[in-house]
């Protein structure tokens, strides 16, 4: 697998007939993404999203401490990142 490569993944917020997708079942997919791509050897997996300045530093703040898990919180995008970290804390 190459190293440093973007892989761009929609999740929908939205499914077909246009009713809401929780945080948890968007949080599922990206999960499912991150296995795929780890079983195809890739040695590990950074997801990114649109953070505003308080979880930007929050992130900044717990990466430099050599924690991984940030406790972020929010809505949207940020509610999505916090699902996939507590499945993450969960599963691994």
């Amino acid at each position: 697998m190459e190293l440093g490569h973007f892989i761009p993944f929609l999740v929908r917020f939205k499914d077909k007939s246009g009713a809401l997708v929780p945080a948890e079942g968007q949080a599922m997919k990206v999960i499912s993404k991150v296995r795929e791509i780890l079983k195809k050897g890739a040695q590990g997996v950074a997801i990114l999203y649109s953070a505003n300045y308080r979880q930007t530093q929050l992130i900044q703040d717990t990466y430099a401490s050599n924690q991984w898990k940030t406790g972020v919180n929010g809505s949207n995008q940020a509610a999505v990142v916090h699902c996939v970290e507590q499945l993450i804390d969960h599963s691994y």
